[in-house]
């Protein structure tokens, strides 16, 4: 075991993958479904395998619905293809780079063992290969024409752009090869031999590319927090007008993404908290039958920040049932800021004072009232009450 694969993508730092695995398993899905994970749409959840049990390692895409590239080469579905040391695997925008293990000791040749017979010991020779039957003429001169024939022409690297050079060149589509078009793939195999072909379908390739990404990723469309901008009015439209157009944007992508819960609660008490919670990330609070039946009060605590009232209106008509009323009160106070900590590191508090509550003066009657009764009256309560005693 051993190798490495460097990985490379638009706008990414160069990393590092080293191979531990006798098989490497490629995937978009997380492990442990897979050992090397590209988070990419344009990558499938398992996309292609390297087996590394023995040398040369071998590459396979899993009919992956991007496909596989190998040096510019489109790999056939389920085909295996062995790798060698500086093979280029292209998986979208990615480019793999293949460098294989180091080897200690070269492979020597297999050595026919000794046989032994009779006391002598016999060493088989390596058998030559029978004489072949003596090619035509056609043939020879085939062979020759395909010695003349000239290797494949390079791509052509343009300069580097620099300001005064005139109109910047178009830059290349992510993850567009540069030798071969993947077109080919369509064409019978006898049009794959002419270079010239390969690299002139490069030209449509490039320009429908835009919308065969468009095509293979459009389940990205679909979910609110990865659609493009300019799609968000569809998915709006699509899921009944439930955001408005006006509203930010970060607003609107949060509010389509909860659209399935918001309409199962919509009428109610917490559909319309959560609402209100989300689109203007404030504090609400709701009182029901406080002006009488069917009615409710919504206040909004903004906590000193600004809040559209034309938003909250329409997100409670949006919500409130028929036949109820409401009012709306926005609460712009900026909560108590807490006590500022001394240089003892406590908060600075004085001795609690009581308060005291004056009440009214009392006049002569409760003065009477209250004053303690003199000793005759109790001496002359006590004899009333035992008349025994004075007799």
């Amino acid at each position: 075991l051993g190798g490495r694969l460097w990985i490379t993508a638009p706008n990414e730092p160069e990393r590092e993958f080293e191979i531990k695995t006798t098989v490497v398993r490629i995937g978009r899905e997380r492990e442990p479904d897979n050992d090397l994970v590209i988070e990419h749409g344009w990558v499938s959840r398992a996309h292609a395998r390297i087996y590394c049990d023995r040398l040369p390692y071998r590459i396979q895409d899993l009919r992956s619905r991007n496909g596989t590239s190998l040096n510019d080469v489109l790999l056939p579905p389920g085909e295996i293809v062995p790798l060698n040391d500086g093979d280029i695997i292209a998986i979208g925008m990615f480019r793999l780079r293949f460098e294989a293990p180091v080897q200690d000791l070269e492979a020597e040749e297999p050595v026919e063992p000794e046989e032994v017979l009779a006391g002598l010991s016999v060493r088989r020779l390596p058998q030559r290969p029978a004489a072949a039957e003596e090619p035509s003429g056609d043939v020879l001169e085939g062979l020759r024409l395909r010695r003349r024939r000239p290797p494949p022409t390079p791509p052509t690297e343009l300069p580097p752009w620099e300001p005064g050079m005139g109109e910047r060149p178009p830059e290349r589509f992510a993850g567009m090869p540069t030798r071969r078009s993947r077109l080919l793939q369509y064409l019978p195999t006898i049009f794959w031999e002419n270079d010239f072909l390969g690299r002139f379908l490069l030209i449509p390739e490039d320009m429908l590319a835009p919308e065969q990404e468009i095509i293979d990723n459009f389940d990205l469309f679909l979910d609110p927090m990865t659609a493009p901008e300019s799609f968000l009015p569809w998915l709006n439209e699509w899921l009944g007008g439930i955001a408005d157009e006006t509203w930010p944007t970060e607003v609107q992508r949060k509010v389509l993404r909860e659209a399935s819960w918001l309409y199962q609660h919509r009428g109610t008490y917490a559909g319309l908290e959560h609402y209100l919670r989300l689109a203007t990330d404030c504090e609400p609070e709701i009182m029901e039958n406080v002006d009488g039946a069917f009615s409710f009060r919504v206040i909004l605590h903004t906590g000193g920040k600004p809040a559209d009232q034309r938003m909250v209106e329409s997100i409670i008509e949006f919500n409130r049932p028929a036949h109820t009323v409401y009012t709306l009160e926005i609460d712009t106070s900026k909560p108590p800021e807490p006590p500022e900590p001394s240089e003892g590191g406590e908060a600075e508090s004085g001795p609690a004072e009581a308060e005291t509550v004056e009440g009214p003066e009392p006049t002569e009657s409760s003065q009477a009232d209250e004053s303690p009764p003199d000793e005759g009256s109790v001496d002359s309560a006590e004899t009333e009450g035992t008349p025994s005693d004075t007799e």
